[in-house]
């Protein structure tokens, strides 16, 4: 994988925590 795919990654999975908490 990627640098690039892995930040969006982070960044979209940090989305998902905030939302979800």
């Amino acid at each position: 994988m990627s640098d690039e795919m892995r930040k969006k990654v982070m960044e979209e999975i940090t989305d998902f925590w905030i939302n979800f908490v």
